[in-house]
């Protein structure tokens, strides 16, 4: 009797020691073949006699396929193909392998397709796409604000309000675009230098507007190359900031806003100092308005005409809203 119990305990000892479950299973999905290749690790002596015989496979826990195996055909694996359903991005696969002698392993993992190149360059990657968007109507959002609602309401400047918008998405989509080569703060400072030292051909930017360039090119900078290390609660903060600043000082603080006009004039005998006031009184009798001031840009004696600034305020002469004289550049 001792001798059998002696002989059934060295047989579990030994089955124990040469018998072993799957140590990893790892999983590979073919998009084009519409093929799953499942790669289980277990290590034997004898292929034929020691090996994996079973394999269950689930996907999103429908079972799709049993496979039986009568020999393991490499000693440190065993390769199977599989073919499947086309699988999409975070499908859940589950596989079962059994060892003929003891032991098994389950596995499940998510399907994580890997994307369409073409000539090297992804056609589409869902995460990246989805952060572009996002930082494009985020910044557009507040561009339009800054823009729209607090510059155009009070100088009513369609040329500007065209340039700015345009600006800024160009800006935006080319820094966001260039912001993988590692040049982020370089790119930065040369775009500000760049723009910095525009000039119009046609009429030079008056301060006000080159300070609004500067905020419309510094949003869209600051948006589109803020990483991971600036959450968005700051990336807010900086964009509510500045809008809630320049709404300020548009709406509240210099409520009462200094608009101009230039304009063509031929009594140049005015334009002497000791008859400012009377030249004064001329323009405000010609155009209608209460003039603040009146600055000369030049004087051309060959047509007996000049070029002048008028400064007004808008909410003393009820402008209406809308109504926007062409600055004259025809000379």
């Amino acid at each position: 009797m001792k001798t059998i119990i002696l002989s059934i305990i060295v047989s579990i000892i030994s089955i124990s020691a040469f018998a072993h479950a799957p140590r990893d299973i790892s999983l590979r999905y073919d998009r084009k073949e519409q093929t799953l290749r499942i790669d289980v690790e277990h290590n034997v002596t004898n292929i034929e006699k020691h090996y994996i015989k079973e394999m269950y496979v689930t996907i999103n826990n429908k079972a799709l396929d049993t496979i039986r195996l009568r020999a393991q055909s490499r000693n440190n694996r065993e390769r199977v193909y599989l073919s499947t359903p086309k699988l999409k991005n975070n499908d859940v696969v589950t596989v079962t392998a059994i060892c003929n002698k003891t032991g098994e392993l389950t596995i499940t993992q998510k399907i994580q397709l890997e994307p369409v190149e073409l000539f090297g360059i992804k056609v589409f990657e869902p995460n990246e796409f989805s952060e572009l968007f996002f930082r494009f109507l985020f910044n557009m959002l507040v561009i339009v604000i800054l823009v729209r609602f607090l510059y155009y309401s009070v100088s009513r400047r369609k040329d500007f309000l065209f340039t700015y918008m345009l600006i800024s998405v160009i800006v935006f989509l080319m820094c966001y675009m260039l912001g993988n080569v590692k040049i982020q703060l370089g790119f930065a400072l040369g775009l500000f230098a760049i723009f910095g030292i525009i000039r119009y051909r046609t009429i030079q930017l008056p301060i006000k507007e080159m300070t609004y360039l500067f905020i419309v090119i510094g949003v869209s900078i600051v948006n589109s190359l803020a990483d991971q290390k600036v959450t968005y609660t700051e990336l807010i903060f900086t964009n509510f900031a500045v809008v809630l600043f320049t709404y300020l000082l548009e709406k509240v603080w210099l409520l009462r806003h200094e608009s101009q006009k230039r304009i063509r004039y031929d009594n140049i005998e005015l334009i002497k100092p000791e008859k400012y006031e009377e030249l004064k009184a001329d323009l405000e009798e010609r155009t209608g308005l209460i003039i603040n001031r009146v600055e000369i840009e030049n004087i051309n004696f060959l047509t007996d005409s000049a070029r002048i600034f008028i400064y007004y305020y808008e909410k003393d002469n009820q402008i209406p809203g809308g109504i926007h004289t062409p600055t004259d550049d025809n000379d």
